[in-house]
């Protein structure tokens, strides 16, 4: 009872702060202890708000939080990540309470690790989305999809896959119509594409074709083009 009246107090404070979190080292481990008990669905919630909310905090603040290295701020959102999948396997389509959440996420997470914790994340977020729209669904598989890894190779890119979703979610773009512009699957995408093209290291036919997924948004969304310029200034 008294865990679930501190996280009733962290989550409200939390919820309502304008400006940036702040958790002891207690109060962390308090949410940690949390997420691994049984709990009704409202504290459920409770809990991946506040969590959504530390790992966006983490990876998007212009003011880093100091570590002593940093592998330590690594670990963390890793950490945080697969607090959140143990979370969402209990949360019915989870798609469209915190996809928004996490589609800037999908350019911004750059580290290794950290990417493949961000992917299992949403293919748990597929899994649970039995009501989900098919569309929606296969947008999704096609972001998991480009980041697949070679399961008989480690640390290499499965470029198959990767390069066959590229050409799958190409075709589909030139259907894609500016009323679409408030879908978070494409967002996701779009912020794939620009990860790829800015910080992947794989190979050029997979950069040619994130840059020619982007051109296409771009045409077809014309109001991705804030999106596009504002990643650009922040790269250069």
């Amino acid at each position: 009872d008294q865990l679930l009246t501190s996280l009733t107090r962290l989550s409200s404070s939390m919820i309502e702060a304008k400006n940036s979190i702040t958790l002891t080292t207690k109060e962390f481990d308090i949410l940690l202890i949390l997420s691994g008990k049984q709990l009704k669905n409202d504290k459920i919630e409770q809990l991946c708000t506040i969590f959504f909310r530390l790992l966006r905090q983490n990876i998007l603040s212009k003011k880093k939080k100091k570590f002593g290295n940093k592998t330590a701020g690594q670990n963390l959102n890793i950490s945080i990540l697969k607090v959140l999948q143990n979370l969402i396997v209990n949360i019915e389509n989870p798609i469209e309470k915190y996809l928004s959440l996490l589609s800037i996420l999908c350019c911004k997470i750059i580290q290794r690790d950290q990417r493949i914790e961000l992917i299992n994340l949403f293919q748990i977020f597929i899994n649970q989305s039995t009501q989900t729209k098919s569309s929606t669904v296969w947008y999704l598989k096609q972001l998991v999809e480009l980041n697949s890894w070679n399961a008989d190779a480690i640390d290499e890119a499965d470029y198959e896959r990767r390069l066959n979703s590229y050409k799958n979610l190409a075709k589909e773009l030139v259907n894609v119509q500016d009323i679409d512009k408030d879908k978070d699957e494409y967002l996701c995408l779009f912020y794939h594409c620009l990860y790829e093209l800015h910080y992947s290291v794989n190979d050029l036919s997979l950069r040619e074709y994130a840059s020619q997924c982007i051109q296409l948004f771009l045409k077809q969304i014309p109001s991705y083009q804030t999106f596009f310029l504002t990643e650009i200034r922040t790269i250069l």
